[in-house]
């Protein structure tokens, strides 16, 4: 029959064996979620910068956005301007073709010549009171006619100021429409680069999903290992427990019949009537001492 402490010696051998074989596995296993660990990691870091990058873009976009509402409330005031003095012009053109029509053949520096020489006349010459009185009307009559003169210039003056305002308005209206135009571009362009960066995102976030779906999966295979591991090591420590009582139960079997042959040694020494040693005496001494017990 087969020793139980080779037996279970080779067992003990058997079980190291699988032993390691489990712990490469389990370390193969934790080396896998490991990388993929890190992986995930990577991801979710980049997950994380393109979300901000998200924010900033975002943030640009709506300032884009409300400068080029700003301005289109600018261009729609100007455009407002503009129809006003359009209007405004209009009105002058009329009244000025009505000035026109009421307008003195002569010219206005003609006009103011015979006013100041009638006016002279009037101040410095010895006149009869009808000379007096007809030099009066004609002076009140060259007034009204320069006063006409006078009031197309006015209107003349502010028509050509008013297209001047017009004409300023068109090109500063021009520029706002050019910046909207750019920036409502831009805005544009900033939208669409910000829906690439969520699409990117979210592609790189289901990536990272996957990846610690994974890493949940192989974390899980580690403990059947480590349960399996965890029962052989329990095996191995009981079968070197029970090979420890085994060499102990031996070595005292060895010890006893060492005892009684040296024991039988001793007797047949006295026996003999020859010196025992002090080792044979002690021997003796303690075996009628545990024979008395």
């Amino acid at each position: 029959m087969e020793d139980v402490e080779r037996r279970n010696r080779r067992r003990i051998d058997e079980l190291d064996t699988v032993l390691a074989d489990l712990k490469t596995r389990r370390e193969g296993l934790r080396g896998q979620a490991e990388e993929l660990a890190d992986k995930r990691n990577r991801l979710n870091d980049e997950t994380n910068k393109l979300r901000a990058d998200v924010l900033k873009l975002r943030e640009e976009r709506d300032s884009m956005n409300r400068e080029v509402q700003q301005l289109k409330i600018q261009r729609t005031e100007m455009k407002t301007q503009i129809g006003e003095k359009i209007a405004e012009a209009k009105t002058l053109r009329e009244r000025i073709r009505e000035g026109m029509a009421r307008r003195p053949a002569k010219d206005l520096k003609v006009l103011q010549k015979e006013f100041e020489d009638v006016e002279w006349k009037i101040q410095t010459s010895s006149l009869t009171l009808q000379e007096e009185k007809e030099l009066v009307g004609k002076s009140r009559e060259l007034e009204t006619q320069i006063k006409v003169h006078e009031k197309l210039q006015k209107l003349y003056q502010k028509r050509e100021e008013l297209e001047a305002n017009v004409e300023s308005l068109r090109r500063q209206s021009e520029v706002v429409h050019r910046q909207l135009t750019e920036k409502a571009q831009k805005s544009q362009q900033i939208h669409e680069k910000m829906k690439e960066t969520i699409a990117k995102g979210d592609e790189i976030k289901e990536q990272a999903e996957t990846l610690h779906k994974s890493f949940i999966s192989i974390k899980e295979e580690v403990k059947p290992v480590q349960e399996q591991m965890a029962k052989i090591i329990d095996e191995i420590r009981r079968l070197r427990e029970q090979v420890q009582e085994e060499d102990r139960r031996k070595k005292k079997e060895s010890e006893d019949e060492t005892r009684v042959r040296m024991e039988k040694l001793a007797r047949d020494k006295i026996k003999r009537g020859e010196k025992l040693s002090w080792e044979e005496f002690q021997l003796l001494a303690e075996s009628g001492m545990e024979s008395q017990d």
